[in-house]
């Protein structure tokens, strides 16, 4: 059986692109969406606002991760 491990720069540049990617997604789907919804926002404050939403997602996605590994180490360690 072959394991792959992931390398913990591996792991930080995944996690750097997966912000970054997140970000400009966020940023072009309010850019999109917005006026069609009627909200007339700069872009300064659709770029805050992507910050905004892009640290409440790393924060919730952490919070969600941290969850299941304690939840698995206490299944399989008997922590």
């Amino acid at each position: 059986m072959v394991t792959l491990n992931q390398t913990k720069l591996g792991s930080l540049r995944e996690s750097l692109d997966n912000v970054v990617i997140g970000y400009l997604f966020g940023l072009a789907m309010q850019l999109l969406l917005f006026p069609v919804v009627g909200l007339d926002v700069s872009l300064v404050t659709n770029m805050e606002l992507s910050l905004y939403f892009t640290v409440t997602s790393i924060t919730r996605s952490y919070l969600i991760r941290r969850y299941h590994n304690h939840k698995l180490r206490k299944k399989y360690l008997g922590e």
